[in-house]
């Protein structure tokens, strides 16, 4: 399951990567970046915010993979407080990512 989230989370970066110039080129070495995520989520069950940050660790792998992040290590990129967002429907449910520039 892992594996296929990063492969989905990769293609989905690539699809808006190459489908116009509004996300900006990251570069190595260039920049500090802030990831944050929203997740997304139907229903009245109760979910552990952490939790969910540790399960996107493939989508942001996937990210890196196409090109959308320049790495994910702590010389390159740092976290905002990821939160939870409540949905009507399963089709409204996903994650928000926000990619930030930082001095």
């Amino acid at each position: 399951m892992t594996k296929q989230y990063r492969t989905a989370a990769h293609l989905v970066g690539t699809v808006f990567r190459c489908q116009g110039d509004w996300i900006p080129p990251i570069y190595y070495g260039v920049g500090r970046y802030r990831l944050t995520e929203t997740y997304r989520i139907a229903g009245k069950r109760q979910h552990d915010v952490r939790n969910l940050f540790a399960a996107f660790k493939a989508g942001e792998d996937g990210l890196v993979d196409a090109g959308i992040l320049p790495g994910d290590d702590d010389s390159v990129l740092l976290h905002g407080s990821p939160s939870i967002e409540r949905v009507k429907t399963k089709a409204e449910e996903g994650v928000l990512v926000e990619i930030e520039e930082i001095a």
